[in-house]
């Protein structure tokens, strides 16, 4: 009895290291920053944690702060870690090249619907609430979504801008009418070739021309 138990044990052992190794190799998921970094084998600029705000939830609370300083939801926890992540982000953004200063960011995702809408205007607004002037231009043609997550209309921007060879970069600037310091710049109407349009000589000379403005401290495409 007991040497089948010993076998029993061993067995166990055995056949369970076995189905953790498989488990593990056939794992396709990160499970921290360090392991994303590790595998694209480039800096880590920064980590968001899972929030329930929205950006709605961020103007609510400007308006209420200026009627309230002393609100409660001001002072709850996970706003405050909010705010830090972005700002810390927004340290990283400006250490990572000490030779010249960075005016212009963009941000991607590997499939859609991943948040970079959602993080371009967060990280817009936490740049602005420290009185730095910031300019969110949304380029998914495809899919444009920043005039929906800030309730706004997008008759006219991004494209429309492109095709007129005659327009002014300036007139398709809106500011925010809630947050200081914060401008953006909507998709407009969704082209039939984005990709083109993007690559165009104008695209070139947009952003060419915004960076040289010197109007805003950090452009986010």
């Amino acid at each position: 009895i007991k040497r089948n138990l010993v076998y029993i044990v061993l067995f166990s052992l055995s056949f369970s290291s076995i189905i953790t190794y498989i488990i593990d190799r056939l794992d396709n998921v990160y499970h921290s920053a360090d392991e994303v970094g590790k595998y694209i084998n480039l800096p880590i600029l920064g980590l968001v944690p899972f929030f329930k705000f929205e950006p709605k939830d961020i103007f609510e609370l400007d308006a209420k702060e200026k009627a309230n300083p002393k609100n409660d939801l001001l002072k709850d926890q996970n706003y405050f870690i909010f705010q830090e992540t972005f700002r810390n982000i927004f340290t990283s953004i400006k250490f990572s090249n000490i030779d010249k200063e960075i005016k212009t960011i963009s941000l991607t995702s590997t499939i859609p619907e991943e948040g970079k809408s959602m993080i371009a205007i967060f990280l817009a607004i936490n740049i602005a609430e420290i009185s730095k002037k910031v300019l969110l231009i949304d380029t998914d043609l495809r899919r444009p979504s920043l005039h929906q997550k800030l309730n706004v209309d997008n008759v006219i921007g991004l494209s429309n801008c492109l095709v007129n060879s005659n327009s002014n970069w300036k007139d398709f600037v809106i500011e925010h009418e809630k947050i200081r310091n914060f401008s953006y710049m909507t998709a407009g109407k969704v082209p039939p070739n984005p990709v083109r349009l993007l690559e165009s000589q104008k695209m070139k000379d947009l952003i060419k021309n915004v960076k040289n403005s010197n109007e805003y401290d950090l452009i986010i495409f």
